[in-house]
């Protein structure tokens, strides 16, 4: 379920039971309707696709946390370093520029490490610790982040106009 704050921007990717929940309680709103339905002894609801808050959550740690799951898909779950298949227990997130140096925690600036290359890595910078990303998010554009998730299947084709996917396909 894509999750967008009251302005309509995208800002996680939850659960049916976690959109669900939002929604009993009355904190979000149905926008898109999903295949397949919710059964309880009393009642039947459609699962929702797109599902929008009724409060303003402010974005920043949000939207970080939406593009760090997305990334998450990309490159298929190797270490950036040495190419290791990593299951999802092992994946590490690295900050390419180390916090302690003025990185952030921006989908930008992390990369999805091994331990063992993020431990060595450290707080230094890939180019002093001999380390080479093999895919660099910063040099990745978010439409083609949003196009390898949708060829993966992980993208469903009513989130097209909350995450913009037909502007970014047109240039």
């Amino acid at each position: 379920m894509l999750v967008l704050n009251l302005s309509y921007e995208p800002i996680h990717v939850t659960s049916v039971r976690r959109a669900l929940v939002l929604i009993w309680k009355e904190r979000a709103t149905v926008e898109e309707v999903g295949a397949g339905e919710i059964r309880t002894p009393s009642r039947s609801y459609a699962v929702p696709s797109v599902i929008r808050l009724r409060r303003y959550v402010p974005h920043h740690a949000q939207r970080s946390y939406f593009y760090r799951r997305l990334l998450q898909h990309y490159p298929r779950l190797r270490c950036q370093y040495c190419e290791r298949p990593l299951r999802p227990e092992e994946v590490t997130w690295d900050h390419i520029v180390p916090r302690s140096r003025g990185g952030s925690s921006r989908w930008d600036n992390l990369a999805i490490a091994c331990p063992n290359c993020n431990t060595y890595k450290a707080d230094r910078l890939p180019e002093e610790a001999g380390l080479q990303l093999r895919l660099d998010p910063r040099r990745i554009p978010k439409k083609q982040l949003f196009f390898y998730l949708r060829w993966l299947g992980l993208l469903d084709e009513k989130w097209r106009k909350y995450i913009y996917f037909e502007e970014m396909h047109g240039r």
